[in-house]
C-alpha cells in the first residue's frame, strides 16, 4: 500500500469550532443591526421608514423603529391589492392589526399606490404629508412601523402598505 494522508483529528474539529464561532458571530451580527439580506419591498419600505422618520424628528417626535412582523403583515396587504384581492382600501384592517404577534395599545395605516416604480419612497412620503389624515398618522405616538410594497402585473401599479403600531 501507499502512503495514505494521515488527517489529525484534533485539527479538523478546531477547524469545524472555528468556522462555527464565525458563523455564530455573523448571524448576531446581523440581527443586532436587524439587516441582512432582504427583498426588494423591504429595501422600499426601510427607506420609506427612513424618510418616514426624518419627518417625525422635524416635527419633535421620536423615530419608529423598524417591525419585521408588521412589515410582513403590511408586505402581503399590499401584494393583496396588487393582485386585486383586494380593493385599493384600508379593509382587513383589524385582521392585519390581529396578525400583529405582539399587544399594542394604537395602530394606524397608509396606503399608497403609484404607476412610477422609480422613487416609489419619495413619493408615497410627500403624498402622505400632504394628506391630513396620513400626515396624522405619520406624527401620531408610534413606536413601530412595518412597510411593505407590492408591483402588480394586473395593473402596473406599485402598492405600499404603512401599517404603525404603539407597542405596549
Amino acid at each position: 500500500m501507499g502512503n495514505m494522508p494521515c488527517i489529525h483529528p484534533y485539527r479538523l474539529d478546531e477547524d469545524l469550532s472555528r468556522k462555527r464561532e464565525e458563523s455564530d458571530k455573523f448571524l448576531l451580527e446581523a440581527a443586532k443591526t436587524n439587516e441582512g439580506v432582504v427583498s426588494p419591498s423591504e429595501r422600499v419600505g426601510r427607506e420609506i421608514l427612513k424618510l418616514t422618520n426624518e419627518f417625525r424628528i422635524k416635527n419633535r417626535k421620536p423615530p419608529c423603529i423598524w417591525s419585521r412582523e408588521i412589515y410582513e403583515i403590511s408586505r402581503k396587504h399590499s401584494e393583496d391589492m396588487a393582485k386585486h384581492k383586494k380593493g385599493f382600501d384600508h379593509s382587513g384592517f383589524s385582521e392585519r392589526l390581529r396578525s400583529i404577534p405582539y399587544r399594542t395599545q394604537a395602530n394606524g395605516e397608509n396606503i399608497y399606490k403609484t404607476s412610477e416604480e422609480k422613487g416609489v419612497a419619495t413619493q408615497a412620503v410627500n403624498g402622505w404629508i400632504n394628506s391630513k389624515g396620513h400626515k396624522a398618522n405619520m406624527l401620531n405616538d408610534f413606536n413601530l412601523c412595518g412597510i411593505g410594497t407590492a408591483h402588480s402585473s394586473v395593473d402596473g401599479m406599485v402598492y405600499v402598505t404603512q401599517i404603525f403600531a404603539k407597542a405596549k
